[in-house]
């Protein structure tokens, strides 16, 4: 995992762990307090997901170039 990836990530669980930590701090009803702790929490896996996936496409990549490499080398 680059760098870049692991401080996004860094980046998300901070966030995750503000916004939970907001919320629950809140002074709001306890059932609108977990709609929004809801929310957020499916927006984080979305946006975990989508990280993963591109990494998973950028490592298929690079195994492609290196398969390619190595087709030459043999």
């Amino acid at each position: 995992m680059s760098d870049n990836n692991k401080a996004f990530l860094g980046l998300l669980l901070g966030a995750a762990v503000g916004v939970t930590v907001g919320l629950l701090m809140a002074p709001e009803s306890g059932e609108r307090s977990r709609k929004k702790l809801k929310k957020a929490s499916r927006k984080l896996a979305d946006s975990l997901v989508t990280k993963a996936e591109e990494a998973v496409e950028a490592g298929n990549g690079r195994v492609s170039e290196l398969r390619a490499k190595l087709r030459q080398f043999v």
